[in-house]
């Protein structure tokens, strides 16, 4: 079985998955988001289909540790997808994620067009990482 890393938003989520033994995070995809439902379904059927036990989802907070207004739209979606899969479902810090992906893309000169393309799934594969590392 394998993780499942989520970087959520409002139109693009990030996805990420961990190889079979829990160790390195990999981006797979980013998806545009349509409506709660179909949303919900579609990742609903990829962690049937890749075989994932668990849900590794980012969760917004400000420099302080508050979390952030969107952190509310987040645990709405984990904890529905939550429900529909019966898988564990475990919240990550994602401060600045974003902001480190897109430091080590403007240092590797990757132009703003195709950072803008990769940023959402290599988040989700950071805040993945993350996980991993401390298990």
């Amino acid at each position: 079985m394998r993780a499942i890393g989520i970087d959520f938003g409002l139109v693009r989520i990030g996805i990420a998955f961990s190889d079979e033994m829990k160790i390195l995070a990999t981006p797979f995809d980013t998806y545009r988001t349509k409506d709660f439902d179909s949303d919900i379904e579609y990742f609903a059927n990829l962690i049937n289909e890749k075989k994932v036990d668990t849900i590794v989802i980012g969760l917004p907070k400000n420099m302080k540790g508050e979390e952030q207004e969107i952190a509310h739209k987040t645990k709405e979606f984990a904890e529905n997808l939550q429900k529909k899969t019966q898988r564990k479902l475990i919240y990550i810090d994602e401060r600045l994620t974003s902001v480190y992906v897109d430091r080590i893309m403007i240092s590797a000169d990757v132009k703003w067009q195709d950072r803008k393309k990769m940023i959402d799934k290599l988040s989700a594969a950071t805040i993945l990482q993350n996980y991993l590392d401390r298990k």
